[in-house]
């Protein structure tokens, strides 16, 4: 795999344990969710952020909506027959349309739940699920809401069409774990972990890109552009696990770049070699891209290294260090290249606040 190098001088200060950068036009509010895992805007007004039910030790609801851009939070009501959902961890967030939403996620005993809306977030209901289906943290659906899939950390992945009645299992030569899935439609889709799964006909074949990162290495998200569909980032890590006080990650975090939709992927280093986990990227177009990382580790020496938010204009040629607060980042969402989000919060650091949405302007 060819590795291109790139280097870039970025100038920043480390003040009252506040990380700050001389760009950057993020702003942090507070959604009253702890742990908040994923996020998503059907337009500038409306958007919904999932997570953990539990803030502190008092029990709170894991999906909360904002009708002002993000500003303000709203705990949501859900119907379900669950009896602990506080014990639920809410990591898959889509809209189909304004209305219609989904969310899905995994609780005790790697059981899995799908939640349904019709009015934009506020209200939600539980969708039965086989028995079978374990340990969900993805979900898609089209823009009708009728045929959809359902994605486990590892192991099969599920699809409908018709509005979740009932599921079909897809597991031939899906074998490993995937935290990365990214679909261009219901029948084009794209998985992907140690290698690359592709599908242009809804799972009844894939062809199986081989990236080489080794038995430690791993693709942790994958984003491609909606105005080409052929160029694409995935963010991952490779290496010997780093560990310091029973926390780890993988010695080298890196971000791959595909302008065929997938079947070639070049690798790219960020600008900066000390980095926590990169946890997330998001394609606006196929010039700009934003990648995100959590509060981790340094590699040789196991140090603290602080979060950040790196931005490309330019199609990846130079990716430029956006950070603006200490804050670790779970999933990024962009409606346009001029209003996105991002949540996370609490990535190991006490000054860290444990909630956060950040809201980018331009």
């Amino acid at each position: 795999m060819k590795v291109r190098k790139k280097g870039i001088c970025i100038i920043l200060i480390l003040f009252l344990n506040t990380f700050v950068c001389f760009a950057g036009k993020w702003k942090i509010y507070t959604p009253g969710v702890d742990n908040p895992e994923n996020v998503f805007f059907s337009s500038s007004k409306d958007g919904c952020i999932t997570g953990s039910a539990l803030n502190g030790n008092l029990p709170t609801f894991p999906i909360h909506w904002t009708n002002d851009g993000g500003k303000k939070w709203h705990s949501a009501k859900i119907q379900n027959n669950i009896k602990n959902l506080q014990d639920y961890n809410l990591t898959g967030l889509w809209f189909s349309n304004k209305n219609i939403g989904w969310a899905t996620g995994s609780g005790p005993k790697n059981k899995s739940i799908l939640l349904k809306t019709t009015d934009g977030g506020k209200t939600w209901k539980q969708k039965i699920l086989p028995k079978g289906i374990t340990g969900v943290f993805r979900v898609w659906f089209d823009k009708k809401g009728e045929k959809g899939w359902l994605v486990s950390y590892s192991g099969p992945i599920w699809k409908t069409e018709n509005a979740g009645k009932t599921w079909t299992i897809i597991s031939n030569q899906i074998n490993e774990v995937h935290p990365a899935f990214y679909a261009f439609s219901f029948s084009h889709l794209v998985l992907a972990g140690t290698n690359i799964y592709l599908t242009e006909n809804a799972g009844k074949t894939w062809n199986i890109i081989n990236l080489n990162l080794g038995p430690n290495g791993s693709i942790s998200a994958i984003s491609f552009a909606p105005d080409t569909k052929t160029t694409g980032w995935a963010t991952g890590s490779e290496g010997n696990q780093i560990e310091n006080g029973g926390w780890g990650q993988l010695k080298t975090q890196f971000v791959l770049k595909t302008t065929d939709g997938g079947k070639i992927w070049i690798m790219e280093k960020l600008p900066i070699k000390k980095l926590g986990f990169l946890t997330d990227v998001y394609a606006i177009s196929s010039q700009e891209a934003w990648v995100s990382s959590f509060y981790g580790y340094a590699w040789p020496n196991p140090r603290i290294v602080p979060p950040r938010l790196f931005e490309t204009t330019d199609g990846g040629k130079i990716w430029n260090d956006k950070t603006k607060y200490l804050i670790s980042i779970r999933k990024i969402f962009f409606l346009n290249p001029k209003k996105g989000w991002a949540v996370g919060g609490q990535g190991g650091s006490p000054y860290e606040p444990p909630m956060a949405v950040l809201i980018y302007h331009k």
